[in-house]
């Protein structure tokens, strides 16, 4: 993490409200900043909405939480630097306007990717590959080329989602038998790539509001984040533990680590500048999405070293909905519309192989 030095140049550069946190109190702002009414000697804890539970347990990392800024909520991401000072960066109003041309450019592209990847359907069942094996590479490697576009199309369609805040339809579940469906299926992929992935439930049935589809999102978000890291041989831990306000899912990989250049900006790595840098770390339209699910969901996400690799963890709150507003699931639209969920949220780091045409999963 960065030094004293580089926070107060981090600080005065960044495009966005920004400001400092030294043992509970703001020490330093930026102009962006005291135009929000946020004056130096405020204290932090009076201005925490969502993750003050987090904030306060935290050694290291990088968190995303609520606050109030002149009285409405604001998203902000925070990182902690080696020597305890705390940068708070808030989302940006200049930036909306991207976001939106960015929707608008995913909805164009959707349909014909759409139209694509049905005429595959109906035409790879016509080739004979068993007389001409050479195509099968060729097949498979159109196939999850296909996937890997929609889901960055879909990454970039929900940006719009962020911006409008839009609203979770949240459904009354079982946590530990909802999230050991999707480890289940998950794990059966990846174990097929050499890593091993474990996940330990709870020991007991926890009831939670949660948008089932934007979780699952969520959590392949942060697996296929972890698998980019995990070399073959690999583990990558997973667990749920709780406590009387929050569930908390740990996704713990054992790889190289994040880069420190990285760990300082990594919830807003979408609004940085094109560069030639590790293609590992993706357009960071991936945090962005997870970040907005736990904030749907009244929780956050946090980003920690550990001594060997990094932990992630979303958390979700525990409590009864006050307007249910529910839907039922059949009402809601296939984020995926109808293909396989983790075979296109983890497209990205699974071997081509398992986009050969026939393959059942």
């Amino acid at each position: 993490m960065a030094n004293t030095k580089e926070w107060k140049t981090l600080l005065n550069i960044v495009p966005m409200p920004a400001f400092a946190v030294e043992q509970g109190v703001v020490i330093g702002v930026n102009r962006e900043s005291l135009k929000a009414n946020l004056p130096v000697g405020s204290q932090v804890k009076h201005l925490l909405l969502n993750g003050g539970q987090e904030y306060e347990t935290m050694e290291e990392g990088s968190l995303c939480l609520t606050i109030s800024v002149g009285g409405c909520p604001q998203e902000a991401a925070m990182c902690r630097f080696k020597d305890n000072i705390d940068l708070f960066l808030l989302d940006q109003e200049i930036k909306r306007e991207n976001f939106r041309m960015m929707a608008l450019a995913a909805q164009k592209l959707r349909e014909p990717l759409n139209t694509i990847m049905g005429a595959m359907d109906h035409l790879l069942p016509e080739l004979n590959l068993d007389e001409a094996p050479f195509l099968q590479n060729d097949v498979a490697c159109i196939n999850r080329a296909a996937y890997q576009i929609l889901r960055l199309v879909g990454n970039m369609s929900d940006a719009a989602g962020y911006l409008s805040k839009e609203n979770a339809n949240r459904e009354k579940t079982e946590v530990g038998s909802f999230f050991e469906q999707i480890f289940e299926k998950a794990t059966m992929l990846i174990e097929r790539k050499k890593i091993k992935v474990t996940f330990k439930s709870l020991a007991h049935d926890v009831v939670c509001y949660i948008d089932r589809q934007k979780m699952e999102r969520a959590v392949y978000n942060l697996l296929a984040n972890a698998l980019r890291f995990t070399p073959e041989g690999g583990t990558i831990r997973c667990w749920l533990t709780a406590d009387r306000k929050q569930v908390m899912l740990h996704i713990h990989d054992f790889g190289e680590g994040l880069a420190d250049e990285v760990r300082d900006t990594l919830f807003t790595r979408y609004l940085r500048e094109p560069a030639i840098e590790d293609n590992r770390y993706g357009l960071g339209l991936g945090l962005l999405l997870v970040r907005q699910i736990a904030s749907l969901h009244g929780g956050t996400i946090l980003i920690r070293p550990d001594q060997e690799g990094t932990v992630a963890v979303l958390s979700m709150e525990r409590k009864e909905l006050e307007h249910s507003g529910l839907r039922s699931p059949v009402m809601e639209m296939d984020y995926a519309g109808g293909w396989d969920h983790s075979l296109l949220e983890l497209s990205g780091e699974l071997p081509i192989s398992f986009y050969s045409f026939g393959r059942d999963w």
